[in-house]
């Protein structure tokens, strides 16, 4: 059994603190999706390859470019059982 006590911090009951963290990693790791999608700069036009969270169905964030590193805004969408759609815009 294992009881929160406060963010980052739990108690075990029976069980040493190495196997805990393995069972909280391994409960939370099976909860994201990931998949690499191929992305093209909007500033140099090279392509480069992204890892989105297809568990979260809609999400943006601000990643550099790997070539050029100028910021990109990147606007996720993620239907289930779809291929995930990327808008990769000036940020």
């Amino acid at each position: 059994m294992i009881t929160v006590l406060a963010r980052g911090h739990f108690s075990v009951i029976g069980l040493d603190s190495s196997f805990a963290n393995f069972a909280i990693c391994d409960q939370m790791s099976s909860r994201v999706n990931t998949e690499e999608i191929e992305v093209e700069c909007p500033f140099c036009g090279e392509t480069f390859s992204i890892v989105v969270d297809t568990s979260i169905e809609s999400q943006q964030y601000v990643e550099d470019c790997y070539v050029c590193c100028r910021p990109i805004l990147f606007r996720v969408n993620c239907a289930e059982n779809e291929e995930p759609q990327v808008n990769a815009e000036r940020s």
